[in-house]
């Protein structure tokens, strides 16, 4: 299983898990974290396709100032 963490892009934070997979679903934009050559880039739900051809099989949204989680599958 390899997960691709994000966060909400533009400033958003959410306080509830249910409000960021709505996002997510809704096809906000998000920011990839981490190290790499795609960190700081912007992936949506409309990047499904290409996050599942690059071997992402997950999403991992951290919320709540980053200090909860949830987890979408693709």
């Amino acid at each position: 299983m390899t997960t691709l963490t994000v966060s909400p892009a533009y400033g958003r934070d959410y306080k509830k898990k249910g409000d960021a997979e709505a996002d997510w679903t809704a096809g906000k934009d998000f920011r990839i974290e981490g190290f790499g050559q795609y960190a700081g880039a912007y992936v949506s739900s409309r990047d499904a396709a290409q996050l599942k051809a690059d071997g992402y099989d997950s999403i991992s949204i951290r919320f709540s100032r980053f200090t909860r989680q949830t987890f979408v599958d693709l």
